[in-house]
């Protein structure tokens, strides 16, 4: 998923991040954001994700119910 192959794979099935030089002009002309757009990505922190999952499981299934 991270060699430069694997990111053209993804670039080209238009998914996003991608390193930019693994993306091909013709898929990059495809995406309908400009690049700018996607400096506002950040990494999700799945540590902090992990703690608060079981939290949310159970409120979500007890107002589910």
């Amino acid at each position: 998923m991270l060699s430069d192959e694997g990111q053209a794979l993804w670039g080209n099935a238009f998914i996003r991040p991608v390193r930019a030089g693994a993306l091909s002009k013709e898929a990059a002309a495809k995406f309908l954001l400009p690049a700018s757009d996607y400096a506002r990505v950040k990494p999700i922190d799945f540590d902090k994700m992990g703690a608060v999952q079981k939290a949310f499981a159970d409120k979500y299934l007890a107002e589910a119910r």
